[in-house]
């Protein structure tokens, strides 16, 4: 029989994909969500709130596979502790949570420290456990990069260091793949990326010959970075995490690519050149503001 599955976290952009699988396969499961419920009756929802304990027993009661993604705010790691202690209440059998890759407890960068303390957790449970490990996404130059695409510039602090760049597509298939079949990848940690790594500059002229225009990377310090993170009212804490990021880039951590999306899904990654194709109308100036791109 089929293992009953709840997916946190699934209206977000890998969540969203996730449950879009499920659907597609008929395989059994029921989407968290928080406040009002989807809008597709067709999905089956349940309320969750990761501060709130008994609202979170209320929706694991049953639940054999729990996807974990967390939502990244600053109540990220005691969110996490609530979410292990019900699912080891709840008699789950298997997480698969969604982490980062270069996640690490020692890790010097805050980010990945903190990925790396929940993973650990994770682990401690003693429940089985598959942790993905994405790469950055693709869609990150069209969620955070967009508009300034779309005026023609990317600011960035990554120097010359590469991302083994991921598809957010390609992400959610995996995730999927695996909570149909938990077992195949019990105890596993999969660094999830596209098919080669790349830097920004890359990124940029690839967006740019398929918009028939120039991209600029303009270079940026690290405090310059952590100041528009303040200007966008974000707290001390998600600035920490955010700010990591492109220090990261620069030390190479998220240099480097695996064979994970074809292993477990048995597609070959989707291309950035693919990716740009398939959402450059989110670039234009004309419509940027009008549309919603996951």
């Amino acid at each position: 029989m089929a293992q009953r599955t709840l997916i946190t976290g699934s209206t977000g952009n890998i969540g969203s994909i996730v449950v879009k699988h499920l659907q597609a396969t008929g395989h059994p499961f029921v989407a968290g969500v928080k406040g009002s419920a989807r809008g597709d009756e067709a999905i089956p929802t349940v309320q969750v709130d990761f501060g709130d304990p008994d609202l979170m027993l209320r929706a694991m009661d049953g639940i054999d596979t729990l996807f974990l993604l967390l939502p990244m705010t600053d109540d990220v790691e005691r969110h996490a502790e609530i979410a292990l202690e019900v699912a080891k209440q709840s008699g789950v059998r298997h997480i698969v949570r969604s982490s980062a890759a270069g996640a690490d407890s020692a890790s010097s960068f805050p980010l990945l420290q903190m990925h790396g303390q929940i993973d650990d957790a994770v682990r401690a449970t003693g429940i089985d456990y598959t942790l993905t490990l994405p790469s950055s996404f693709m869609q990150n130059f069209i969620n955070f990069y967009g508009q300034a695409i779309a005026s023609g510039s990317i600011y960035s602090g990554a120097g010359e260091g590469k991302t083994g760049w991921v598809d957010v597509r390609d992400l959610g298939a995996v995730n999927a793949t695996i909570l149909q079949h938990p077992e195949r990848w019990r105890n596993q940690s999969l660094t999830v990326t596209g098919p080669r790594d790349f830097t920004k500059e890359t990124a940029a002229q690839i967006i740019g010959d398929a918009l028939g225009k120039e991209i600029q990377v303009i270079p940026i310090t690290d405090d310059d970075a952590a100041q528009v993170f303040r200007q966008m009212g974000m707290s001390d804490f998600m600035v920490g995490m955010l700010s990591s990021t492109d220090r990261m880039t620069r030390a190479g951590v998220l240099e480097g690519t695996t064979t994970v999306v074809r292993d477990v899904t048995g597609n070959a990654p989707i291309t950035f050149e693919a990716f740009v194709q398939d959402y450059k109308d989110a670039w234009n100036p004309a419509n940027y503001q009008n549309q919603s791109w996951g």
